[in-house]
């Protein structure tokens, strides 16, 4: 049967059934198969220390918030005292607060930054070793300055970051972390 526009002489022919073929999609590149290299302990291990290092930033942390007050205090006036500088209670407390404050939040970050980047270079990002001792230089520079708690923490940090870099660098990592590139590009 015809509809109303169309001429009774014409007979409905059947619609195909896609008219349409999308062209086949390129293949996804692929990716390396982590599988295919085996982890080297050198990763493990560097791992184990950057964490070992990360638990160090949380002890520092806990450090600042057992110190107290009155022994910043302390240690400020002894400050201002040997630079000749006239100083005010305020502004001990005030300076008293502001280290607390600084160490505690530092550390802590620096601790979640460390062991969140020790996660991804144990699985084979090279951004993340180099994040890693980037991390781990300010870290000790500003242990330095003082947010490291104290010389004993700062030396124990360098030392867990030189093993740390070491591991990372080591030759038999260099294939873990050697970047996938597809073929005919650079």
């Amino acid at each position: 049967m015809t509809g109303p526009s169309e001429p009774e002489d014409q007979v409905a022919k059947p619609a195909p059934k896609d008219p349409f073929e999308p062209m086949p999609s390129a293949p996804a590149p692929a990716e390396p198969d982590r599988a295919a290299v085996a982890r080297p302990r050198t990763v493990d291990r560097a791992f184990i220390v950057w964490v070992a290092f990360a638990v160090l930033l949380l002890a520092i942390a806990v450090l600042f918030l057992t110190v107290s007050a009155a022994s910043l205090e302390d240690a400020i006036r002894t400050a201002f005292r040997q630079q000749n500088r006239a100083f005010t209670e305020d502004e001990v407390s005030a300076g008293a607060a502001f280290i607390r404050s600084v160490g505690i939040g530092f550390n802590v970050v620096f601790a979640i930054a460390v062991g969140g980047c020790a996660y991804a270079m144990r699985a084979g990002r090279n951004w993340a070793r180099i994040t890693l001792c980037v991390l781990g230089g300010v870290a000790v520079v500003a242990g330095l300055f003082g947010l490291g708690g104290s010389l004993l923490f700062t030396l124990v940090e360098l030392a867990l970051i030189v093993m740390g870099a070491i591991f990372m660098f080591r030759k038999e990592a260099a294939a873990y972390f050697t970047p996938y590139r597809v073929p005919g590009t650079r």
